[in-house]
């Protein structure tokens, strides 16, 4: 996915934005310290060549890449 114009976009309960070289992906079902769906997240983002770095706060929610 490719972000242009707005800095901050939301598609349902996923907050994402952008910054020169970094994009924040917030949700807190994601994210969740019970669940383990942020799994399947830093599996897809490590497979993306272009990754440089990825760090995950599941009590915050959010994944920065």
């Amino acid at each position: 996915m490719r972000l242009f114009g707005a800095k901050e976009t939301r598609l349902g309960g996923t907050t994402l934005s952008c910054r020169t070289g970094v994009v924040r992906v917030s949700n807190r079902s994601v994210f969740s310290p019970a669940g383990e769906r942020w799994q399947a997240f830093v599996e897809r983002v490590l497979s993306l060549a272009e990754v440089e770095s990825l760090e995950v706060d599941r009590l915050g929610g959010t994944g920065v890449v």
